[in-house]
């Protein structure tokens, strides 16, 4: 061996290996490691592909030849032989093969470096003899390897069997500096000893502020797993620049290890290949390029040890993130600054004027890195997105080819989970029942391999932190885990596989495979049922052993059902008798919906009915509505068939007369708790007298509370009873909407007169709609009453404020929403029975003249349209379109009555097209915007004009397209006639959309578009932005909670006691009279409105930028998204050619929209290359980056066409 490397020997004495090989337990050597890096770094120069194999063969080689001396050191290298052999091979791949999920995209030599191997050997002595038990010690080294997982929060529970980590998220971090043996030979050892020299050399005030001891530094690694941008940890400051490891403490209680990321070092590596022109001219290029990447690696370090601290106790029980990020923050810059003033020569010259232009010490290598990551963010998301839709549309070699582009472990399994479900899915459409459930157990293999390398949320967790992920040590620093609904989604997928295929494995007598399946989801169900995630609130409800009953009841009936079918036992009373005799095996909501959906398939109306109102009649019980199981969905499925089936005139009105009869509570508008209405749960004196009802709240008290008086500071009433009120108003919603459905001309009109039970009538439905609508208009008003509790003055109050407040906007929303869904059946009905169309005197003056065009329409009479249509464009000429929103205080009353008129203009703009009235449709377009006149004259409004506008255009434009497919064979030939037409009509609607968009505000920030007053504006975030717009001032909560209170109300409350964070600066110069109050309030809405607007790009500009750490730079932000809001300003005046575009690809007219889009793109290119040119001086004037509006920008107005053509 030493042949075949001469000058090995003499660079690295074998004995300097081997006398450690031989005779060590295993505890590091820092002599032994040093030797091996050289001898490591030896091949390297040699440039040996497999240095570690070459090297473990030369030790081997050389141990035998030392004992073949005669050494009496040597005479028996049993030890030294073993550690030669399984250190530098078997553990190697054992240790890869460990890690296949979490390290695959790893190369072997990235991982593989001199101190890992001496970590293995390590690792291998430290098992003992005897040294022939290869399996023992490579399992056993394997095991020792693998000490680090860094910050991963472990939930402790009673019902959890033991609290450690998964064996397969430990692994080793890859050393790239020991103490005592220095940096480790390869790509990252200049950069690594240079900045270990640099924080030898910075002053210990820093260090102490930064929790940073050199002395400490027993071992310097990087993070061999891929970064996942889109893990919930990103929220923890720095996380992305490393930590000591919190799980290696010395006796002392100090961390010794610390980890940064691949990442990391990776994008200051690529700063160093790629110099600028002015390092070029440079006496050392290279050597300025690495000072710079070096200092940035110690400004990085520095600051993830400010958040991690030395030791488990560096912080103390009250810290929080939001008071650690500003004191990292002047740290660094301190840093930074005085390490720039040590540097001198041709390169300091360079680096201060680099300071003074990108107004930041290292502003270059800084931004780069920032960037890098922005560029890797932005790559990774989107190609994820990309191979999840390609997998569950069905292209699993497109999906994987965008996973295999994604570095990170989460991304390949997620997408290798839907592949095989919608392969699964696939299958079973076409009855290949048998290699349908063959992927079933793919999946679950994976994901127990996600969960347990940490690709995937550990379920555990989700009950242990009530579906958060904990940042830090306080409850309050814990973000959203979304991993924990991507788990329950695939889960939910699997467990409607399983019963898809139980079901139709029965249905066609598959005994043998029902059996295995039903093994299957046992199994399944009592593996994640043991960690109780369906009692957590806050994350989707997924119980395991209730799906697995469900299924295995519904294959249990649906086999008798297909035994009784293939016997001759049928009939309609059977049939009904069956599925009663059954009932008490549906249990959850999963249960009745598998077997409706089967029923609905074989067209059985008769016991689909039977079963769907036997669930109606469990409401109570279980739900109707649970995940994919829909009891609204499948009820106007059901509806849609048996208007269609021959006994339709027997099956409907009962299917309606069996609701009103087993709805119970659910058929009554509910009380609003902690209110003062009165209307209640009452019984109707109407088609349903004699029917009993139930108090709705459920409360223990009788009554609708009236008197009851109103809720204490600390409760709120509608907190509790949300769920339940947003059940029974969907309730009704979709009741209304199956009204609405049924009536039809053709199926009235072939009703028998005179017949059948109370409530199966278009005139009791009327009759109750109308009740209803006048039971919603109260309630809303008393739920608009009820009062939220207000904020004592801190953030923490504000952001409980603003979810209490999003309750009940939510709430008053959803009931807004079902009293026009409600309306629009009334009118529906009113149409075919001529009976009255409101239920108040104060209705909508539209509402007689509505009905009577809408009696046309759905009869197809476009003449009688036509008559009709006068009447009413008179009456609604001066009804009003804009409302203010609830958020900004908006009363329900006048939201309801434009949401109505709205309604009505979208169910006629749709219809309208396709019965030849493209004229009629166009008119009423130019109505809607002149209506938009009559609204509020002040506040902020809502206009919903550009949705009425896209369903108008979309209309007509598909109704044109349908047309010119009956065209000339010769003329259709030609896409000129096509596009000159489409053009016409294009250019008639863009010109109303040129004039609506004159009127509308897009983004708050374009009240600061004009210099004039965007100066003072700045100016005022300059001089008051530090003491106000801190991280935690706005973070989201806050934010929408202080705009809804009111930002006036909110310096009032700051002025009257003594508020958290208090801004003194501002609120002396109010008070002195140097700035008024007046001007405040607007700049403070202004920027609020804007950050709410914007939140994703204040996100990138938070974690991208080292601005964002001081508050008065945030006009930096600000200046950017007055450059996106013209961007956005330009591409909604070209709305109406997308929607063109749009219409065009759905048609599947390629020819005709590549014209089409060829002229957006000639029309759009000088106003794209100029706002490109200005993006390009923003970057230049802040020394600023945003990705999030880079990536708009670059889109010159033809993405959405791009994604058109896809």
């Amino acid at each position: 061996m030493d042949a075949s490397y001469p000058g090995l020997a003499e660079r690295v004495p074998p004995a300097a290996l081997l006398g450690y090989l031989n005779f060590s337990d295993g505890r590091p050597d820092s002599k032994f490691q040093r030797a091996l890096n050289d001898a490591y770094g030896f091949l390297l120069e040699r440039k040996i592909e497999q240095p570690w194999t070459v090297l473990g063969a030369w030790i081997g080689a050389q141990a035998e030849s030392l004992h073949a001396s005669g050494s009496s050191a040597f005479r028996d290298v049993t030890q030294a032989r073993a550690a030669a052999t399984l250190a530098f091979g078997p553990v190697l791949a054992a240790y890869r093969n460990h890690h296949r999920d979490l390290l695959a995209h790893q190369t072997d030599p990235a991982l593989f470096n001199s101190f890992f191997l001496a970590r293995s050997c390590e690792a291998v002595l430290a098992q003992g003899g005897p040294w022939d038990e290869t399996d023992r010690i490579v399992t056993g080294a394997v095991h020792r390897l693998n000490d680090y997982v860094g910050h991963r929060p472990i939930a402790v529970l009673e019902t959890r069997p033991q609290t450690e980590f998964y064996a397969q998220e430990r692994l080793r971090p890859v050393p790239i500096f020991l103490r005592g043996a220095g940096p480790a030979v390869g790509p990252y050892r200049d950069l690594v000893e240079r900045a270990i020299r640099i924080l030898e050399q910075t002053p210990d005030d820093i260090k102490d502020d930064a929790w940073f001891d050199l002395a400490l530094l027993d071992e310097l690694a990087f993070d061999p797993r891929a970064y996942d941008h889109g893990h919930p940890v990103n929220r923890r400051p720095n996380y992305l620049f490393g930590e000591w490891d919190p799980h290696l403490i010395d006796g002392k209680g100090h961390f010794r290890r610390f980890v940064v990321r691949q990442a990391v070092l990776d994008a200051l590596l690529a700063r160093m290949a790629a110099p600028s022109p002015a390092h070029l001219d440079l006496r050392d290029p290279q050597g300025a390029l690495l000072f710079e990447a070096a200092a940035v690696l110690s400004g990085t370090i520095l600051m993830a040890s400010g958040v991690c601290g030395d030791g488990p106790t560096a912080h103390d029980s009250d810290a929080r993130l939001a008071n650690l990020v500003p004191e990292v923050a002047r740290y660094r810059d301190t840093f930074y600054g005085r390490l720039l003033e040590t540097i001198g020569g041709d390169h300091g010259e360079l680096l201060r004027a680099e300071a003074r232009r990108l107004k930041q010490p290292f502003g270059g290598i800084r931004q780069h890195l920032n960037q890098e990551l922005a560029k890797q963010r932005a790559a990774q998301l989107q190609n994820h997105e990309l191979s999840i839709l390609l997998a569950e549309m069905g292209f699993p070699d497109a999906s994987r080819h965008y996973a295999s582009r994604i570095p990170t472990t989460s991304a390949r399994i997620l997408s290798e989970i839907a592949i095989r479900q919608t392969s699964a899915e696939v299958a079973a459409a076409n009855g290949r029942l048998t290699e349908a459930a063959g992927h079933l157990p793919e999946v679950e293999d994976l994901v127990t391999r996600g969960i347990e390398c940490g690709a995937l949320a550990d379920p555990w967790n989700i009950l242990g932190y009530q579906g958060l992920y904990p940042l830090f040590q306080s409850r309050e620093d814990s973000t959203h885990d979304h991993r924990n609904e991507e788990l329950i989604d695939a889960l939910t997928r699997q467990f409607d596989l399983y019963a898809r295929l139980l079901a139709a494995a029965a249905a066609v007598g598959e005994g043998r495979l029902r059996e295995s399946l039903t093994k299957g989801v046992r199994k399944l169900a009592t593996w994640w049922d043991q960690f109780a995630a369906y009692e957590v609130s806050d994350v989707p409800r997924l119980h395991g052993g209730e799906r697995a009953d469900a299924a295995l009841h519904v294959a249990r009936a649906l086999a008798d059902w297909s035994r009784r079918a293939r016997t001759g036992e049928t009939g309609a009373k059977e049939d009904i008798a069956f599925w009663r005799d059954r009932r008490e095996g549906f249990t959850s909501p999963a249960a009745f919906a598998q077997v409706i959906e089967a029923l609905l398939v074989q067209q059985d109306w008769r016991a689909s009915l039977a079963l769907l109102i036997a669930w109606l009649s469990e409401a109570a019980r279980v739900p109707l509505e649970d995940g994919t199981a829909s009891f609204h969905d499948l009820s106007a499925r059901w509806l849609d068939g048996a208007l269609a089936a021959t006994d339709r005139d027997a099956l409907v009105p009962r299917f309606f007369a069996l609701l009103s009869a087993n709805a119970e509570d659910l058929w009554h508008v509910p009380a609003v708790p902690g209110g003062s209405g009165g209307h209640g749960d009452r019984a109707y004196e109407s088609a349903y007298e004699g029917m009993t009802y139930k108090d709705s709240a459920d409360d223990g008290q009788e009554g609708a509370l009236a008197g009851g008086g109103p809720a204490g500071r600390t409760e709120f009433a509608l907190e509790t009873a949300a769920r339940d009120l947003e059940q029974r108003l969907a309730f009704l919603s979709a009741v209304a909407e199956l009204w609405r459905t049924a009536a039809r001309p053709a199926y009235v009109m072939a009703r028998p007169a005179g017949k059948g039970l109370a409530g199966d009538s278009p005139g009791a439905w009327l009759e109750t709609a109308l009740q209803w609508h006048h039971d919603l208009e109260e309630f809303v008003e008393t739920l608009h009453e009820v009062e939220v509790p207000d904020p004592s003055g801190g953030v923490d109050e504000v952001m409980e404020y603003d979810r209490r407040r999003m309750t009940k906007d939510h709430l008053t929303d959803t009931a807004l929403d079902t009293c026009v869904e409600v309306g629009r059946a009334i009118r529906a009905l009113a149409a075919i029975t001529d009976g009255p169309t409101a239920a108040s005197a104060d209705a909508a003056p539209w509402e007689a003249a509505a009905g009577r065009v809408e009696k046309a329409v759905a009869a197809r009479r476009s003449e009688a349209v036509r008559d009709g249509l006068p009447p009413l464009v008179r009456a609604m000429g001066r009804e009003p379109l804009l409302f203010v929103p609830l958020s900004e205080g908006g009363r329900p009353r006048p939201i309801l009555r434009a949401r109505a008129t709205l309604a009505l203009l979208e169910s006629l703009l749709e219809r309208f097209p396709p019965l030849g009235l493209i004229r009629e449709t166009y008119h009423l377009v130019r109505l809607a915007k002149s209506m938009e006149k009559n609204g509020p004259e002040s506040g902020r409004r809502v206009s919903e004009f550009d949705r009425l506008f896209r369903i108008a255009l979309r209309s007509v434009v598909d109704t044109l397209l349908d047309a010119a497919r009956e065209w000339d064979r010769d003329q259709t030939a030609q896409t000129e006639p096509l596009v000159e037409v489409l053009r016409k009509i294009a250019d008639s609607f863009l010109t109303i959309w040129v004039q609506h968009s004159q009127t509308l505000r897009l983004s708050a920030i374009e009240a600061v578009m004009d210099d004039s007053e965007w100066g003072p504006f700045r100016n005022f975030i300059k001089k008051y932005g530090r003491e106000l717009f801190t991280a935690h001032f706005l973070t989201y909560g806050n934010v929408r909670g202080l705009l809804h209170r009111g930002v006036g109300a909110w310096l009032d409350g700051l002025t009257e006691q003594d508020a958290e964070h208090r801004p003194e600066k501002l609120l002396a110069d109010i008070e002195r009279g140097r700035l008024s109050r007046a001007s405040a309030v607007q700049y403070l809405e202004v920027v609020l409105h804007t950050i709410a607007e914007h939140y994703e790009e204040y996100r990138d500009y938070n974690t991208t930028t080292t601005w964002s750490d001081y508050g008065e730079n945030l006009y930096v932000l600000l200046d950017f998204l007055r450059l996106k809001a013209k961007y956005e300003r330009y591409a909604w005046r070209m709305r109406p050619l997308v929607l063109a575009h749009e219409a065009l690809c759905r048609k599947g007219l390629p020819d005709v929209a590549e014209r089409w889009e060829k002229s957006i793109a000639d029309f759009s290119r000088p106003l794209a290359a100029e706002l490109m040119e200005k993006l390009a001086e923003k970057e230049a004037e802040h020394a600023v980056r945003l990705r999030t509006v880079r990536d708009r920008i670059e889109e010159r107005f033809l993405r959405p066409l791009a994604l058109d053509r896809l």
